[in-house]
């Protein structure tokens, strides 16, 4: 008997404690950024919370089609907009991204070693079948994730060495190392349906519909042409300040196109009521249809609200004739962007030159005295001598044609490498002849890159060109199934935890990862480590400037581009708070006849 009052004295204890600390509303990316919203704000400043909800909207999905309704396992391919079933912990607003707000739970509390968060659940929080949202159902999903998720969620919890339940609606994560960068990420995680998950296996694909807690839930859908969103109407979080204004229409859907070119057409008919465009041509030249020049759609040019997204030729150092830099150098000396600009893009282009292109966390001109410090640590095998003296520049050719020099050097990389040119054909005296095979999502990308391919070929290199549909390109990109991949990577606006899916060993050897060039650098894998512990904003740019040199004088890639400017074009029938981000997401928009501000 003494002994269970001793054990209840210490829940109450522990329970005590956890209340008694100073639980804090927002959490801020690595503690680096004050919170723009006061404690008791009431709504983000570009939602309007006196919004009605009503009407419609219709949307362009981004994949020709769908084959799951899980966007958390490796497997498949989930439709546009299926983040709307699914609440998470807390949530970020689009004019504050490096801070998150309650959502799921209302509270959290850090501990002052860094080794463990406490998030405190909203208690009126709900799943669409009414049940309530429990710390057993935040475990469930933690556990799930870690085991069975796909690598942007599983490498990067691999960190958590612990998750326990205080009660009912309060959940503690221990860490195995302290961790500033951690807190944030494991805010942003949606929180699944324990029960709905006893009857449906995780880890395959299937289009039942998920038990979810967010402001919608599946209507009717068709893969390969649409689906529609449903609003819950007594959404349980819709009063919430992170979610006033938002949400406002009856239905959600997202129009499929197995082609890119049929779009412009859908948008004129008004098929769909929103695009954005990708193409500069099309852009260009078809956008000049009589509901355009009537006023009946805008079109509109957006200086761009958010950091540019790696876009690249990624080449897959895991393949034999793929592993040396050498040879990879000489790949990138053959590519003539600057053609390929004036050309093709009509010089609409900015040519990426970083990783870290426009964060501010970039390398900038050569090593500072501090950078070359930190090379002094590392083996100089693991990283190109360059890496540490100068400011790294892409090659750059002539709209003309690549330059003589870059030709004779290619040539010379590849000869140092083993290889040789015997009846026009590049070959290797074990590996053959050099072919190269480039993995498109599009028919249209592999006629854009036509000239790369004539240069190769002169080269004495065999391109192959696959263009597939979008189901096969999402399984080879899984599974590293390519020489060179045409991919664009989406950047955060400060890096964080998803760095190791991007450039660590582990995420190399993991299906699945965004690790496209299969990276395994012991010196990558440590400055990947130094950004996520990093005890300041400063010291995440040090090191992060380091890794950008690292990884691109490793050529692991062939830069594209970066675009100055967004294109899209909507039908005017539509109000929203004027803000160059709700443009481009109309989850704040309202029918225009429902309200005014």
């Amino acid at each position: 008997m003494r002994y269970c009052c001793h054990i209840l004295i210490g829940i109450l204890f522990l329970l005590g404690s956890f209340s008694s600390k100073a639980q804090r509303y927002s959490i801020s990316h690595g503690e680096f950024f004050t919170p723009k919203y006061p404690k008791n704000f009431t709504h983000f400043s570009y939602a309007n919370p006196l919004a009605q909800k009503a009407g419609s909207i219709t949307l362009t999905a981004r994949e020709a089609s769908f084959d799951t309704f899980n966007p958390y396992i490796v497997k498949g391919t989930p439709p546009e907009g299926i983040d709307l079933l699914h609440g998470t912990l807390m949530k970020s607003s689009l004019d504050d991204p490096n801070v998150a707000y309650p959502y799921i739970a209302e509270s959290f509390y850090v501990s002052p070693d860094h080794l463990s968060v406490v998030f405190n659940l909203n208690k009126e929080a709900k799943f669409h079948d009414g049940s309530a949202i429990t710390s057993k159902d935040v475990v469930f999903t933690v556990d799930l994730l870690k085991a069975e998720g796909s690598p942007k969620y599983a490498l990067i919890l691999q960190d958590v060495a612990a998750i326990k339940r205080i009660d009912k609606h309060t959940v503690q994560f221990t860490f195995k190392n302290p961790s500033k960068l951690l807190p944030f990420f494991l805010a942003k995680l949606p929180v699944l349906s324990k029960e709905f998950y006893k009857s449906y296996s995780f880890n395959t694909t299937s289009l039942v519909p998920p038990v979810g807690s967010g402001p919608y839930e599946i209507d009717i859908f068709r893969a390969g042409d649409f689906i529609t969103y449903k609003r819950v109407r007594e959404w349980w979080g819709r009063t919430l300040p992170s979610n006033a204004g938002h949400y406002n229409f009856d239905k959600v859907t997202y129009r499929f196109f197995k082609t890119k070119d049929t779009i412009v057409e859908a948008l004129a008919r008004n098929v769909i009521d929103h695009h954005w465009e990708w193409s500069i041509s099309r852009w260009m030249h078809q956008y000049n249809f009589p509901a355009l020049v009537r006023g009946d759609v805008i079109k509109k040019d957006i200086k761009k609200p958010y950091p540019d997204g790696l876009n690249a030729f990624f080449i897959n150092s895991r393949q034999p004739h793929l592993k040396d830099r050498r040879i990879r150098k000489a790949l990138n000396l053959l590519f003539n962007f600057e053609w390929l600009n004036h050309h093709v893009y009509y010089d609409h282009y900015t040519r990426n030159r970083s990783i870290y292109m426009n964060t501010g966390f970039g390398a900038e001109g050569a090593p500072s005295d501090k950078e070359k410090e930190i090379f002094s640590r590392y083996d100089k095998s693991l990283y190109a001598p360059e890496a540490a003296l100068l400011k790294f520049k892409a090659p750059k050719n002539s709209p003309s044609g690549v330059l003589r020099m870059h030709f004779e050097e290619a040539l010379s990389l590849f000869q140092s490498a083993g290889w040789f040119i015997k009846d026009g054909v590049l070959q290797h005296p074990v590996l053959g002849p050099f072919k190269l095979r480039f993995l498109f999502s599009h028919p249209s990308y592999e006629k854009q890159y036509q000239e790369y391919f004539t240069t190769l070929k002169r080269f004495g290199i065999e391109p192959i060109a696959q263009s597939v549909d979008t189901t096969t390109f999402v399984t080879h990109v899984k599974d590293f199934n390519y020489d060179i991949i045409l991919y664009f990577v989406p950047h955060i606006s400060v890096p964080g935890a998803e760095q190791e899916n991007l450039w660590t060993s582990k995420a190399a050897d993991t299906k699945g990862s965004l690790n496209l060039s299969g990276i395994k650098n012991s010196m990558v894998d440590d400055l990947v480590q130094k950004v996520v512990s990093a005890e300041s904003l400063d010291q995440m740019k040090l090191y992060t400037a380091v890794l950008d040199r690292v990884i691109s004088w490793g050529y692991y890639m062939i830069p594209m581009w970066a675009p100055e400017l967004i294109h899209v074009a909507y039908w005017n029938k539509f109000a929203f708070v004027p803000m160059a981000e709700n443009i481009l997401y109309p989850h704040t928009w309202w029918a225009e006849s429902s309200c005014g501000i």
